[in-house]
């Protein structure tokens, strides 16, 4: 890569390392039973043997390069997965502490994510105490905890984005990307708040949700976050915050979750189903005449479709 480059950019800096690792490409290495063979000389090999549960993953699978590093070895593998076609839809409401689900069926899971943000916390603390002038010691001391932080997070998310999708149903999500410029400094919140939001891994949950769903041929869909909180699910008229989370219609006279609700208006968006409206009166001009005919229209909730009677 680095003589590539030279040919379009002589000036170019040498690459380095900044962890030590090896990348074996597919026609270097292979596997045979619970045992991988790399191929490091003429008639040299490097034997590795595998795991039960690794031999069963890459089993019936297209493999590519692996890489080596210090502590591990990563496999890369690829299989073709013909897409499901799901009679059931969960909508997917993230949140800093929980994750909220809402399916076709309108059964509400609730996902704890507080013990994330704990750990989380408890690193900050850690980090924050650290009183070396030496800057190296100082930046691998922070590489140390930082990584012990990341591995026990993406732990906790791993395991929650498993249950999601082994409910083996079609995935539908906010789409939230650029939600970090919300928390930005000198948008009139605090430090410790900023801190906070921003350390939220929405994302890595969500990488994880669609690689798995993909995996299994389960559908990923992706629809706006504008007022999933904010409107009612049922009638879809504004909602008035309570304590506690707790929203209020003053339409319906109904009292439900924050994120109960924005689960359900995210699954009712993409599955394009109008929740119940209020009556209202759509305005058309009859051809051939200048006079508007008033038409009331009512919007009717549906599994299937949508049904807008116009009389």
């Amino acid at each position: 890569m680095y003589k590539k480059t030279l040919r379009k950019k002589p000036h170019a800096k040498k690459p380095y390392i900044s962890r030590n690792h090896l990348i074996v490409n597919n026609q270097s290495y292979k596997i045979k039973q619970d045992i991988i063979r790399i191929s490091i000389a003429p008639k040299k090999y490097l034997f590795i043997r595998l795991t039960k549960y690794v031999c069963e993953k890459i089993k019936y699978t297209k493999l590519g390069n692996v890489i080596i590093t210090d502590d591990k070895i990563a496999i890369s593998y690829s299989k073709d997965i013909s897409e499901q076609k799901p009679s059931n839809f969960i909508g997917i409401d993230r949140n800093l502490n929980n994750v909220t689900t809402y399916d076709s069926k309108g059964i509400c899971i609730v996902h704890d994510l507080s013990k994330a943000q704990k750990i989380i916390a408890s690193y900050s603390i850690v980090k924050s105490k650290f009183r070396r002038n030496d800057s190296r010691i100082r930046k691998k001391i922070f590489q140390k905890y930082g990584r012990l932080q990341k591995n026990k997070v993406h732990s906790i998310l791993h395991l929650t984005s498993k249950r999601i999708t082994s409910q083996n149903s079609g995935i539908i999500m906010e789409d939230i990307k650029g939600i970090r410029k919300m928390y930005r400094k000198g948008n009139g919140q605090g430090t410790k708040y900023r801190g906070r939001m921003n350390s939220w891994s929405f994302y890595e949950l969500q990488r994880q949700i669609e690689y798995k769903a993909r995996w299994l041929g389960l559908p990923v869909n992706y629809v706006k976050a504008w007022g999933t909180s904010s409107k009612c699910a049922i009638c879809g008229s504004k909602l008035v915050p309570e304590e506690h989370r707790k929203m209020s219609c003053s339409f319906c006279n109904t009292s439900t979750d924050r994120d109960v609700n924005a689960a359900c208006n995210i699954l009712l968006r993409g599955t394009r189903v109008v929740p119940n409206g209020i009556t209202s009166e759509a305005v058309m001009t009859k051809p051939g005449s200048q006079e508007p005919v008033i038409c009331r229209v009512d919007v009717v909730k549906s599994s299937d479709e949508n049904h807008i009677l116009i009389t």
